[in-house]
């Protein structure tokens, strides 16, 4: 069996006429489809990049599964490749670099 994660990225609301600097004034929807047989470890290894790459975000507790309910902002990953120091934009390609690997692996 598989399973079906859907998202949006962007926010039509909020464009404003004339458009500000940082207006989004595309709306994405993308899904990701995994078996269910993959869904645990493939969860496991999402949660352990994500605390490696961003462990100061404000988890809720200490339980693994409640790094689930913090976003990493693809805003905020954009702006460190594109205008963040060299440290960031290492950083965000190297988060955006490994779970896209885990995606094709």
């Amino acid at each position: 069996m598989k399973i079906c994660l859907v998202d949006e990225a962007g926010d039509l609301g909020a464009v404003a006429f004339p458009p500000r600097q940082n207006d989004q004034p595309v709306l994405v929807i993308g899904g990701l489809f995994l078996d269910v047989a993959n869904l645990h470890d493939f969860t496991e290894e999402f949660l352990h990049l994500k605390s490696l790459y961003f462990p100061n975000l404000p988890y809720p507790s200490q339980m693994p599964l409640d790094r689930i309910l913090v976003e990493v902002n693809g805003q905020d990953l954009r702006r460190n490749l594109t205008r963040g120091t060299r440290n960031q934009s290492r950083h965000a390609f190297g988060f955006v670099d490994r779970t896209l690997g885990l995606l094709t692996g």
